[in-house]
């Protein structure tokens, strides 16, 4: 388990895209998630399986996330609660206490992690540009319907 104390916090208000660069380099990799823990270590999370296997060869993993789905949304897109005492995905990414990648395998395993990163969605400027010409536009009918 690797935990990353500077992704915690509220992620609250942005859709956000984890990605990690992973290796077997011994043993039998089962499975890699990555887990957020809400509030203290008193809590659970909730989990996302990145993969069932790993390579010889780095590979790059990635989940995106929407801090504001509900609990069958965020099930819809391959979250699991971790169990009791567990609170709602929202919840739990309003106030991440840890963000975990978990790697479980044979009894003997080695993995390595490079290139973590949480980035969260930023609109390009075309869109705003795109958003403003519309209300632009809306603008111009409301002021000729008045005429």
């Amino acid at each position: 388990m690797t935990e990353l104390d500077a992704a915690t916090g509220s992620f609250a208000g942005s859709v956000w895209t984890a990605k990690l660069d992973l290796i077997e380099v011994v043993g039998e990799v089962s499975s890699v998630a990555l887990r957020m823990r809400y509030q203290d270590s008193t809590f659970n999370g909730w989990s996302h399986v990145l993969t069932n296997s790993l390579g010889a060869d780095w590979t790059t993993y990635s989940a995106t996330f929407d801090p504001g789905w509900s609990d069958a949304q965020a099930g819809a897109n391959g979250w699991v609660s971790d169990g009791a005492p567990a609170v709602s995905f929202a919840q739990t990414l309003g106030d991440v206490f840890t963000t975990e990648i978990r790697i479980n395998g044979s009894a003997t395993l080695s993995a390595g992690i490079d290139n973590f990163a949480l980035t969260a969605a930023i609109p390009e400027p075309q869109t705003h540009a795109l958003m403003g010409l519309g209300l632009a536009l809306l603008g111009l009918v409301a002021r000729r319907r008045i005429r």
